[in-house]
């Protein structure tokens, strides 16, 4: 896998991915953009359990708009999120990524909250809020990995 490493901002924490990501989007809601200090975060979908800890250890930051997210102790960089009614999928934080300059999203959630001087590409899924179904994103980035194979 290409894009398989991660490490916090102080590096006391890192982990690999054992699987290959389901899908990748952009979070455009005022939540992330707040959590973040950024317009919109890049969220990497990969099965539940895919994510292992390589050194040290992540803790779970409990709040209610982001359940089971996990940040290293120290410089409390958010690394991914598992969510506590689902063992579905995790949410990485792609931006931890050791490398993730060539992960392009299919898909930009909460766009109704997104900054206006933000052009989203063409042909990118669009959703005003929460998708109602993982299902066409995780479809959109499954072509196009399969078309780039």
């Amino acid at each position: 896998m290409e894009h398989s490493r991660g490490r916090c901002f102080c590096g006391d924490v890192e982990y690999e991915l054992t699987a290959e990501p389901i899908a990748l989007l952009c979070c455009h809601c005022t939540e992330c953009q707040t959590a973040s200090g950024s317009s919109f975060i890049l969220s990497l979908k990969v099965p539940y359990g895919a994510v292992k800890v390589t050194k040290g250890e992540a803790k779970p930051y409990l709040r209610p708009e982001a359940d089971g997210q996990q940040r290293c102790p120290r410089c409390l960089a958010a690394l991914w999120s598992e969510r506590l009614d689902s063992k579905e999928m995790v949410t990485v934080s792609a931006g931890t990524l050791d490398n993730s300059s060539k992960l392009e999203p299919v898909a930009h959630i909460w766009t109704s909250d997104k900054q206006p001087w933000i052009a989203l590409p063409k042909g990118a899924i669009q959703f005003p809020n929460n998708p109602p179904s993982m299902e066409p994103i995780v479809k959109a980035w499954r072509f196009r990995n399969e078309r780039n194979a």
